[in-house]
């Protein structure tokens, strides 16, 4: 891809401090997203409302924004979208705002389906790269989405003019290779608002956070509860590593909302892993066990029971189309990736001052401007 491709979003990363605010592109329940220059979006969070739902999912997206451009800086994954940052400010909906600033897709898996999956190669091709994505978070952070669903699956078409190698995605996942020979569209997860996850041996949560989110603590560690009513629920609960394949598998098999029909080869593969994955549920108390549903869905042997080994490409390097450009996901630099995630974690800290002082202006100007009765 890659190669160019990846290194133009880290550029992008560096440079949107100086990228003004655009267009609103759209307002969900906390509140709007706007364009930020060419290849940014503004996620503007109302820290106002009286209800705590805000506040705890800027919490959320930002802890979890932070952790996954670790990934993406460290070239772990190209599968989530960059966080660029984040800052307070007066916002379009006359409250204080959370700003968060982060990478701008084409549109949502429910938007362009029916442009990128056609084939049932496409399909494998998007379900390896939500996968991989949600893994490197699980691997390294600990993190669950809770939400995973096509419309929180960012999706980028890549150019059609592109040469067979730079169209190439290859991996290294625990020491095993990957590719995705011929690849059309660039898939990344996104939405870690209902988040779970544990990071031991992370700073202490920053007090403004701890404040108003649910938090567990884990002795120098720091947890993220995700919501008791979320709509994420099973009966009986799923293991939290189980959560975010098992919701992909359902809606391949099952069909979502927003996307076409399932091939049927797709299906019966999707299928499989669910019944695979029944028998061992309480293995996926640890994200080990996520990584093994992982290796298993994508073996070569596996995918050719169901007619689809043409979705990846060889058992090594060189049968595959790499640029030499390779994404690893892999225990020996797990450490350092985790040391990298904890100094971040650290580092709110540097910024809480200055929201909590801004949030306490606001509230006090907006109570002396309202009219005595």
């Amino acid at each position: 891809m890659t190669g160019l491709c990846f290194e133009q979003r880290v550029a992008a990363f560096h440079r949107w401090r100086c990228a003004p605010l655009g267009e609103v592109l759209g307002q969900g329940r906390y509140g709007l997203v706007r364009r930020c220059g060419e290849s940014g979006v503004a996620k503007v969070i109302d820290l106002a409302k009286k209800s705590r739902g805000s506040r705890r999912q800027a919490f959320r997206e930002h802890v979890v924004g932070v952790l996954q451009s670790i990934l993406l800086v460290r070239r772990v994954t190209p599968h989530l979208p960059f966080h660029y940052g984040s800052r307070t400010s007066l916002c379009e909906l006359g409250g204080m705002g959370f700003v968060l600033f982060m990478e701008r897709f084409e549109g949502n898996l429910q938007e362009l389906a029916k442009e990128v999956l056609g084939a049932p190669r496409d399909w494998v091709c998007m379900a390896f790269q939500v996968l991989h994505g949600c893994l490197a978070l699980a691997l390294s952070f600990g993190i669950v989405s809770n939400d995973l669903y096509p419309r929180n699956v960012l999706v980028r078409r890549l150019p059609k003019d592109a040469s067979s190698s730079s169209r190439a995605l290859t991996y290294l996942v625990d020491g095993v290779p990957y590719v995705l020979p011929q690849v059309s569209f660039l898939a990344a997860t996104t939405d870690y608002g209902v988040a779970s996850g544990q990071l031991v041996g992370a700073a202490e949560v920053p007090e403004v956070f701890a404040k108003t989110e649910k938090v567990r603590r884990e002795g120098t560690g720091f947890a993220l509860v995700p919501p008791t009513a979320h709509v994420l629920q099973y009966d009986p609960p799923l293991p939290p590593f189980s959560r975010d394949p098992y919701a992909l598998l359902k809606w391949l098999c099952y069909g979502q909302r927003g996307l076409p029909p399932t091939p049927l080869p797709v299906r019966l593969w999707a299928l499989d892993a669910m019944t695979h994955m029944d028998g061992r549920l309480q293995d996926f108390r640890d994200p080990e066990a996520q990584a093994t549903l992982f290796h298993h869905l994508f073996h070569r042997d596996n995918l050719k029971r169901f007619g689809l080994a043409e979705a990846l490409g060889g058992p090594t390097f060189q049968e595959g189309h790499g640029d030499g450009f390779v994404f690893v996901l892999d225990p020996s630099d797990r450490d350092a990736v985790r040391a990298a995630g904890v100094e971040a974690l650290g580092s709110l800290r540097a910024g809480e001052a200055e929201w909590v002082e801004a949030l306490r202006d606001f509230r006090k100007n907006r109570d002396k401007s309202k009219p005595d009765v």
